[in-house]
């Protein structure tokens, strides 16, 4: 579970060895487009150079992408065992089939 108050999460990850960012730069992109009901499929769409465009991913700035973008991270972050790990070995060991699966 996520510690509420930042100054507990910076006391855990100074306890730690092995720290791990996360980028979130372009993370709308990661996010796909799905079409929920008529109106969002129809705001989805655009027009340029005599074509009609649809977005594929989240785009930023759409009413409710943070909303969804907030989602997702909670969902994934709930997910993760954050700061728990002592060594690097114990961190990458659930990665390891994760990985393979993926061929990285």
């Amino acid at each position: 579970m996520l510690p509420h108050r930042p100054e507990e999460l910076y006391q855990r990850v100074a306890k730690a060895k092995f720290k791990t960012t996360l980028d979130a730069t372009k993370a709308f992109r990661q996010i796909p487009a799905m079409a929920t009901d008529e109106c969002s499929d129809k705001t989805a769409l655009w027009w340029g150079s005599n074509q009609l465009y649809r977005y594929t991913s989240m785009p930023f700035g759409a009413a409710g992408a943070t909303a969804a973008f907030i989602r997702v991270m909670d969902y994934e972050l709930r997910r993760s065992n954050i700061v728990r790990w002592r060594t690097w070995m114990t961190w990458w060991c659930p990665w390891t089939p994760r990985l393979s699966i993926s061929r990285m």
